[in-house]
């Protein structure tokens, strides 16, 4: 008879008696390991939901996990210092992760490929995170519902692009290094309906602000948006003179010289009017009568 000693003491005979058990709470012991003959072996085949909230867990053995039904597995507020990507691989169903709260201060490349087709919430606030690889969400896409990262030391994240699916992201307390590095997420914060707060670590001058506010994103390589471009656009078409007909050469054709408008007559001067001849009347004289 193996033991998995916790605060309880309990024997894993017990669980043995509940081979239709589906969901197991044992938060707040003092379980420290997991090893691979323990909770997921053929004692609870059919476990669907694990929470080991607030353990002392620092490693989890490979296998220690392996089900093809477990769906969502808790294991924040323990002592992890990196994501069990090789206790995970055999758990091909998995929906539901939490990671908060442990000391996990990096997360590398390929961390959740293995269970990257099925995972729809990822938890991993509160962990003093300082750096993600680029690809440390590589594999995650459309299936992926929830990513909470509250309350880490990020300065740059991952691309998210390929998220599609989200309907809740958590970035929010995070000292995030607002330069050209950080424009993808600038982008991506743009081109989703999503209500997502994200603010400034770094520089000084830009702490405290929001990402989607800053202007510094303007002045980096290809920052322009769709709607600035048409803007731009707009004004400079604006500028622009059309030019006349007249002026136009077909190539290779060498333009006529134009021929001489033929010029209006002039109007003939007014001559000057002649005075009406008077027309004189004769006066009659009278005769003095002698």
């Amino acid at each position: 008879m193996r033991i998995l000693c916790v605060s309880l003491c309990f024997s894993l005979v017990a669980l043995g008696l509940l081979p239709g058990l589906i969901v197991l709470h044992l938060e707040r012991n003092a379980i420290s390991k997991l090893e691979p003959t323990g909770l997921l072996s053929s004692v609870t085949p059919k476990l669907q939901e694990l929470y080991l909230t607030n353990n002392t867990i620092t490693a989890i053995a490979k296998g220690a996990l392996d089900s093809a039904f477990l769906a969502t597995l808790h294991l924040d507020s323990n002592q992890l210092t990196e994501v069990p990507t090789s206790a995970l691989s055999q758990v091909p169903n998995l929906e539901e992760l939490n990671l908060s709260r442990n000391k996990i201060r990096w997360v590398g490349s390929n961390s959740f490929q293995p269970m990257s087709q099925s995972l729809k919430k990822l938890y991993m606030d509160e962990m003093s995170l300082e750096k993600m690889s680029r690809d440390a969400l590589a594999g995650l896409g459309a299936a992926l519902r929830a990513l909470t990262l509250r309350g880490n030391q990020l300065e740059e994240l991952p691309e998210l692009k390929l998220l599609t699916g989200l309907e809740v992201v958590d970035l929010q307390d995070n000292p995030l290094m607002c330069d050209c590095a950080l424009l993808p997420l600038r982008r991506w914060m743009e081109n989703v309906s999503l209500e997502v707060t994200a603010t400034c670590g770094h520089p000084p001058e830009l702490r405290g602000q929001k990402v989607k506010d800053v202007q510094v994103f303007l002045s980096c390589p290809g920052s322009s948006s769709p709607s600035h471009q048409q803007v731009a656009v707009a004004a400079r078409a604006a500028k622009v003179k059309k030019p006349k007909p007249s002026l136009l050469k077909a190539p290779g054709v060498k333009a006529r010289p134009a021929k001489p408008k033929a010029k209006a007559p002039k109007p003939p001067k007014n001559q000057p009017q002649r005075k009406p001849a008077s027309t004189k009347v004769a006066k009659k004289t009278k005769k003095t009568p002698k």
